[in-house]
């Protein structure tokens, strides 16, 4: 058995949260599972294997995990457009051709408060470490910079 959950499977978590849920800024249960959605289908083949799972206090869950996504041209029109958009006078064109299809290995932590009368998740709190991992592909910070000035991310998962 795999510890691996395909982002596909989002409606099974959906009975662990409340439908008042907030993650970062977004507010309510179909908003998350929306944002999530959205998420997995920008990048191909989402994975995420969780690593270690415990209780930090009474209502707070904490995760670490390893998230691996690769890079699709989808994922670069939604969330680097100005990669593709920008004249070759001020972005390389070719960070394109060198993102698409490289596959990331982001760590990942995760933590859950649970409300203490339903036991649902009330809040979802992410830290994804995309940084690094771009780092990794495109090999120097001032690349890393270029390729993430302008990206789409909405705030509801912190990369760091």
């Amino acid at each position: 058995m795999s510890n691996s959950l395909d982002y596909r499977h989002l409606g099974d978590l959906e009975p662990s949260f409340s439908h008042d849920i907030f993650m970062g800024n977004v507010c309510g249960l179909d908003a998350v599972m929306q944002q999530l959605q959205c998420y997995s289908q920008y990048f191909g083949f989402p994975q995420i294997q969780l690593r270690r799972v415990e209780e930090r206090a009474p209502g707070v869950l904490s995760a670490t995990a390893r998230l691996s996504l690769t890079i699709t041209e989808l994922t670069l029109r939604r969330l680097f457009p100005l990669i593709s958009r920008e004249p070759r006078s001020k972005y390389d064109t070719n960070w394109g051709d060198r993102l698409v299809g490289q596959r990331l290995e982001c760590s990942c932590s995760l933590n859950f408060l649970f409300d203490d009368t339903s036991g649902r998740v009330v809040r979802l709190e992410t830290q994804i470490g995309f940084i690094p991992a771009m780092f990794r592909v495109l090999r120097t910070a001032d690349a890393v910079s270029e390729v993430m000035e302008g990206a789409c991310f909405h705030l509801t998962v912190s990369f760091i």
